[in-house]
């Protein structure tokens, strides 16, 4: 759904993106995560069609940014992390407005807003004037109003700030709905717990250059190499010496019958490893392979001493 390619990106004198390259694919909750002044905002407004890249080159669903930005928002919806003033509107107003300045015919408009209404649980706000909502009632509105057009792509800058724990939590429900409709949604967060547990990719960006983009159980892997937990109920030194005689594990750590064991995959397959187990009389209660906490990618991926230092 994205493909990006060296883009760069120069306000005045400042190099904000350095040649990134990143790909998202098509129905996938990519997380876009850095910390403040990485490039997130400027990726996301260039990606909106809001900013024009230095050089570089931008597709969405196969369409330049550049060459084809009205073809473009027709596939996207965009969700700033700021909010505008719309003094003496209310908030049908407001979703009418915007369901005209997306063209939606006049035969589905009401419809169209109807459907989203319910969809985001705007209704009881419908008389209020806009000015009047809260913080976060202003976010669940800005989310309705980016789902008009019905987008391919929904962009997502912030989308928890200001939202109680019982909001966030709906806005996570809201996000995994649309990936199932088909949705490709591209999310940046401050709140590295808000993503954890909902998205499939995971872009980490820093001073301007990508430091790790795919799946988020593969970042922090090397090659082959995976991290599982093994939980028992039987003799702990029997497991352990039974582990360590195994050709796959290459690391054993943890104690009180929960074991963290490092394994090369590609010297035998985890599933021999289980039936080893068993076999050998330990008795196993849980066995899982342990993806990447979104925190450690975070730190790892941002080290000051990960890459060399950028001029």
């Amino acid at each position: 759904m994205i493909e990006v390619r060296q883009l760069v990106k120069r306000f005045g004198g400042s190099t904000v993106l350095r040649g990134i390259d990143l790909d998202v694919p098509e129905g996938a909750i990519c997380g876009f995560i850095g910390p403040n002044g990485a490039g997130k905002t400027t990726t996301m407004r260039i990606l909106a069609t809001l900013d024009l890249p230095t050089s570089g080159s931008v597709r969405i669903g196969g369409l330049d940014v550049v060459r084809n930005a009205a073809g473009v928002r027709r596939r996207l919806g965009y969700m700033p992390d700021y909010y505008g003033s719309y003094a003496h509107l209310t908030v049908d107003e407001y979703l009418d407005f915007f369901a005209r300045a997306h063209k939606i015919d006049p035969s589905v408009r009401s419809r169209r807003v109807r459907h989203i209404v319910d969809f985001t649980e705007v209704g009881p706000l419908l008389d209020r004037a806009v000015e009047a909502l809260s913080k976060g009632e202003k976010q669940r509105l800005s989310l309705a109003r980016a789902l008009l057009g019905e987008p391919q792509l929904l962009i997502l800058d912030e989308p928890a700030a200001g939202l109680d724990p019982r909001a966030r939590v709906e806005l996570r429900e809201l996000l995994k709905v649309l990936a199932e409709r088909g949705t490709t949604i591209f999310i940046s967060s401050h709140i590295l717990s808000e993503l954890a547990g909902v998205v499939s990719w995971v872009i980490v960006i820093d001073r301007g250059r990508i430091r790790y983009a795919g799946p988020p159980e593969m970042a922090g892997r090397k090659g082959n190499t995976a991290t599982c937990i093994v939980a028992i109920s039987s003799d702990e030194q029997h497991a352990r010496k039974f582990l360590l005689s195994q050709p796959c594990v290459v690391g054993l750590t943890g104690e009180g019958g929960r074991l963290v064991v490092e394994l090369d995959e590609a010297s035998q397959p985890l599933e021999d490893l289980v039936a080893g187990l068993v076999s050998a009389g330990v008795r196993v209660r849980e066995f899982y392979q342990r993806a990447a906490d979104l925190e450690e990618v975070f730190m790892s991926a941002t080290s000051r001493n990960s890459d060399a230092p950028l001029s």
